[in-house]
């Protein structure tokens, strides 16, 4: 059963995703004073510079409609916990998110202690079931 939660439509998101472009930092950056909750109220970081700077509080593992998308699951993102583009190997993550072609960074939707919530897995850009983090404005 996922987490009940109310809508809203005068709510706004952004993806944590960052391209040669345009960083999650810079698109997102502050995003409110926080503190950053799931939608069940669990805190995942008191502010923005525990979002960006430490370990979460706890997992981010709950898609956009409060269902636990289980251990092991990808999240699309190309950047690193603070906010910034991260491509070391030269893939360009999907062609700049704009191809099935290659592969690209993603982080772990099942961690919190280490930076791999933002990235620890490089999946194929095609058939890959991955997932975005998304934060409200």
């Amino acid at each position: 059963m996922g987490i009940q939660w109310e809508y809203s439509e005068n709510r706004t998101f952004k993806a944590w995703l960052s391209s040669l472009d345009s960083s999650a930092f810079s698109r997102l950056m502050p995003s409110g004073n926080g503190p950053y909750k799931l939608r069940n109220e669990q805190t995942v970081a008191a502010n923005w510079n525990d979002l960006t700077s430490k370990s979460l509080n706890i997992a981010i593992r709950y898609d956009e409609m409060g269902i636990s998308v289980g251990a092991g699951q990808t999240v699309w993102t190309c950047t690193t916990p603070q906010g910034l583009y991260y491509d070391p190997n030269e893939i360009n993550c999907c062609d700049q998110w704009t191809s099935e072609m290659g592969s690209g960074h993603a982080g772990s939707a099942d961690t919190m202690a280490t930076p791999n919530w933002s990235y620890s897995a490089q999946p194929i850009c095609s058939g890959e079931n991955s997932h975005l983090y998304c934060i409200e404005q």
